[in-house]
């Protein structure tokens, strides 16, 4: 009877500890994104979890923009002070180089996930730029991005684009998003 009592008790927490770590970490996203051959680590996943981001919609985003062949341009850098050249052949150089290279061009997952958070859809930038990219349309994930937080339809702007090609009628891509945001805030009736 106490053995039976005791492999109860260890068998609760045990279950409870693989539907918690089932739910921090789903394999079967780790295993999508494998076969993709889009770099997700089980870190990554619970990192999200925690974050409040689901990581279903980042990652099968990321998987589609993988899959179209779409990788985030760099970030231009502003007007910021360039560093001193460097003439010498140190490895210690080459290695602050590779770091500040990641940081202007994180992977699209975490692109996504910052996204996400400051209250964007993964998935309407990802069909955005794969329009983008059918309609050969140059449009930049940071356009897209913006377009989409500010309320706006990432396709429709792409529709516009390839509307005034058409045509012949020369529209910017930055004319496009202020139209789109325009049309997007005054469709939602906030007005300021």
């Amino acid at each position: 009877m106490e053995i039976t009592i005791l492999a109860f008790a260890l068998l609760v927490p045990v279950i409870f500890l693989l539907i918690l770590f089932g739910w921090l970490m789903p394999v079967s996203l780790i295993i999508s994104a494998a076969a993709a051959k889009v770099q997700v680590t089980p870190l990554d996943l619970i990192g999200m979890r925690f974050r409040g981001v689901n990581p279903h919609t980042v990652v099968k985003a990321v998987i589609r923009l993988k899959q179209a062949g779409i990788e985030p341009e760099p970030d231009k850098p502003g007007n910021q002070p360039q560093p001193e050249k460097y003439d010498g052949n140190d490895e210690e150089m080459l290695d602050l180089i590779r770091i500040e290279a990641f940081y202007h061009n994180p992977p699209a997952l975490h692109r996504l996930e910052a996204h996400q958070l400051a209250g964007g859809n993964p998935d309407q930038v990802a069909n955005g730029l794969i329009e983008a990219k059918k309609r050969k349309i140059s449009l930049a994930f940071k356009d897209a991005c913006s377009i989409d937080i500010g309320g706006g339809n990432v396709i429709r702007v792409v529709a516009a684009l390839e509307e005034a090609r058409k045509r012949n009628v020369e529209l910017d891509i930055d004319k496009a998003i202020s139209i789109e945001l325009a049309l997007s805030k005054n469709s939602t009736g906030s007005s300021r």
